[in-house]
């Protein structure tokens, strides 16, 4: 088992023993040392934790920044976000890059998944409309905003403007 964190290691059936010498409270002396024991899945999580997320990612960080402010500008101008066709590979293709990529920059700028990215731009257009007319018919907005359903509308409304359409038609 070939595991790196820097720190000696000892693995047997499923458990990792790090054995660390001269860490923690300075009263500690630094000739003393300790094991800390992590079962195999804690000590997969406190690596994933060590490890930048896209350290090995053919992505650079001035080309990250550079597509996710291509992103920005596409989603902006082409309102592809009220297709409610929309997915991740048809959004990469019109950009030009991979899904991969395309991904990752949501990910790492806006720290959200690709769903909750489009359903943000969603709710964020459906309360401007609900601005504009306050007599709207909320299926109608749900549809014309590229939800599929009233369901996902009203779900994805809560979690992004923290009330139901109806809620927020009535604080209008």
């Amino acid at each position: 088992m070939a595991l790196t964190l820097g720190l000696p290691l000892v693995a047997t059936s499923g458990v990792v023993s790090v054995a660390r010498s001269g860490w923690g409270n300075a009263a500690r002396s630094p000739t003393s040392s300790r094991s800390t024991v992590f079962t195999a899945p804690e000590f997969e999580a406190l690596k994933t934790e060590l490890q930048p997320k896209y350290r090995k990612s053919g992505l650079k960080p001035d080309a990250a920044r550079a597509l996710y402010e291509e992103l920005q500008g596409h989603i902006e101008t082409s309102r592809a976000f009220l297709d409610p066709e929309l997915s991740l590979g048809a959004l990469a293709q019109e950009l030009g890059h991979s899904s991969n990529h395309v991904s990752q920059v949501i990910n790492q700028f806006e720290e959200r998944n690709f769903r909750d990215f489009i359903n943000a731009r969603r709710v964020e257009e459906a309360c401007a409309r609900l601005q504009d007319a306050q007599d709207a018919n909320l299926l109608e907005l749900a549809m014309d905003v590229g939800f599929n359903s009233k369901s996902s509308f009203n779900r994805a409304f809560r979690k992004f403007a923290g009330v139901t359409p109806s809620e927020y038609l009535a604080r209008l």
